[in-house]
């Protein structure tokens, strides 16, 4: 059970904090929801008390986490399937995970296939989740600025490229 004021993780959703938690009438039942506040945009979400564990909540990553996140990215990441399709569904399992660690690889091989050879739109949409995923959990990790977390992840794609002046914003 988390407490208002927790920072959680929801997987394909993002890290957020919860600032509610309240009870809901949904088809005749009155179940306890946490309302949870997103740190980039102004997105909120209800979940249901009872369902965390299925949806995959989990606590945020610890502070001293985040620089082993960045150097994830200078490894060589997974294998990146050349079919649409299959690295589409290959892509979407990892974000389903909840970990970091998947969101942060997904991340860098897709801003790497963005820069050498551009993505569909499929996969734009799925960089933007990723980002929108590692980047919230990084900024509330660590309490950071959006420009913070911006400028530490584009440093450590830089390095994973080989690339300097490589921009990828939001």
């Amino acid at each position: 059970m988390f407490n208002i004021g927790d920072k959680v993780m929801y997987p394909m959703h993002g890290a957020g904090i919860i600032s509610e938690i309240e009870q809901q009438e949904v088809l005749g039942e009155i179940r306890d929801y946490y309302l949870f506040k997103m740190p980039i945009g102004s997105v909120k979400i209800m979940m249901p008390v009872e369902s965390i564990n299925e949806l995959g909540i989990r606590p945020v990553i610890s502070e001293s986490e985040i620089s082993k996140v960045i150097e994830s990215f200078l490894t060589s990441g997974f294998k990146e399937n050349t079919n649409w399709n299959k690295r589409y569904r290959e892509n979407i399992v990892k974000l389903k995970s909840g970990s970091v660690y998947d969101a942060a690889d997904v991340y860098k091989v897709l801003a790497k296939r963005e820069h050498e050879k551009g993505l569909s739109t499929g996969e734009r949409k799925m960089l933007a989740n990723a980002r929108q995923i590692l980047f919230s959990e990084l900024i509330l990790a660590g309490n950071l600025t959006l420009s913070e977390v911006e400028e530490m992840v584009n440093k450590a794609i830089e390095a994973y490229i080989g690339k300097s002046e490589l921009k990828l914003g939001g």
